[in-house]
């Protein structure tokens, strides 16, 4: 689903190239939606906000993964037998047509035609967060926009003039780990 502000599914694009979530578009979608809105208020908020000082913002994503189990129902296919009445003198021992339909209904309903079984479903998540590294996302992978402009980020007529336009507004990057080593390490390498 394509969102109306062309800035947000700019960044859409983005992370879902950057986690390589193609087989996944919803998990955006649920994103946005999550919380009454307030994920989706985050991100335009980060576009919309005018810095009043020279400090940079960060938008970051956060991607997770949840297993959890979930109850399905299988259906058992019904085997019926048929009784041999070829023998139309044989009632004394089998009984009559109406009874043996009856009783095998009976049969039918006693016995259930599915059982529920128990699977193990794995789903990804993404997070969103401004300006702060929640402590509990320390480990996961991080996708990342520094804003490099203090104005207001104008909206796009199209796509294709924010596939112009917002690349320059923005560093983006991609780490997993330790946020401070990964600093670390990319510092080291600074002369």
């Amino acid at each position: 689903m394509v969102h109306d502000d062309l800035r947000v599914e700019w960044v859409r694009q983005r992370v879902t190239a950057g986690f390589n979530l193609f087989d996944c578009p919803e998990c955006f979608d649920e994103l946005l939606s999550r919380e009454d809105g307030d994920e989706e208020d985050k991100i335009v908020r980060f576009l919309n906000v005018i810095a009043d000082d020279d400090s940079p913002s960060c938008l970051l994503f956060f991607k997770t993964g949840r297993e959890e189990e979930i109850e399905i129902q299988v259906e058992i296919p019904v085997e019926k037998k048929e009784e041999d009445s070829s023998d139309p003198g044989d009632k004394s021992l089998s009984q009559s047509g109406a009874e043996m339909t009856s009783g095998s209904k009976e049969i039918e309903e006693e016995r259930p035609s599915h059982r529920i079984e128990v699977r193990v479903v794995y789903s990804i998540e993404l997070h969103v967060a401004v300006n702060t590294y929640p402590e509990r996302f320390l480990k996961s992978t991080v996708f990342y926009f520094l804003r490099n402009a203090k104005e207001m980020i104008d909206e796009n007529m199209d796509l294709s003039e924010a596939n112009i336009q917002m690349p320059m507004l923005f560093d983006i990057g991609m780490h997993s780990g330790d946020p401070f080593r990964v600093l670390q390490n990319k510092l080291a390498n600074v002369k």
